[in-house]
């Protein structure tokens, strides 16, 4: 029997069985914030640990090994932030994550001057950012919350 067919279908078979390893999720993460602690903060910066939500509307876990976020104010970025710390999400579920972002306080007082005596009462802000995932890809997966907060009946300050 020739077997030579059979060891041709073999490099075949084996990059199938790798890329169903290595499938990224069909849905994104759902990104949040949880919880945001100030730091201590020295000089023209303003620092604090952003806790993000993560949760997988995906069949398959999602492993990571770091993230990078910007945080957004009224359309303008005014910080970001790093993190090292590897997880999983596992699937249908959640985890949370924290980020050390790092905000100059000119940019944060840029935002507020434009929020005082506007018209529109309304304060939006958004996250972007990646998970760097693990495993063999080393792929990276955009994620973005926005969330737009109005002060219905608020008079001009």
């Amino acid at each position: 029997m020739n077997r030579r067919p059979l060891l041709g279908c073999l490099p075949l078979a084996l990059a199938l069985l790798l890329g169903a390893c290595a499938t990224p999720p069909s849905q994104g993460l759902i990104v949040s914030v949880a919880q945001v602690e100030v730091l201590p903060s020295a000089g023209s910066e303003l620092r604090a640990t952003v806790t993000l939500r993560l949760q997988n509307p995906n069949d398959s876990a999602v492993k990571f090994s770091g993230a990078t976020v910007e945080l957004g104010l009224r359309g303008q970025t005014i910080g970001s932030g790093v993190s090292s710390a590897g997880g999983r999400v596992p699937r249908l579920g959640e985890t949370t994550l924290p980020v050390v972002v790092t905000v100059t306080q000119v940019n944060a007082v840029k935002q507020a001057l434009g929020l005082y005596g506007s018209d529109d009462r309304r304060l939006s802000y958004r996250i972007t950012g990646t998970l760097s995932a693990a495993g063999m890809l080393k792929e990276r997966l955009a994620f973005e919350s926005v969330v737009e907060l109005a002060f219905p009946g608020a008079s001009r300050l």
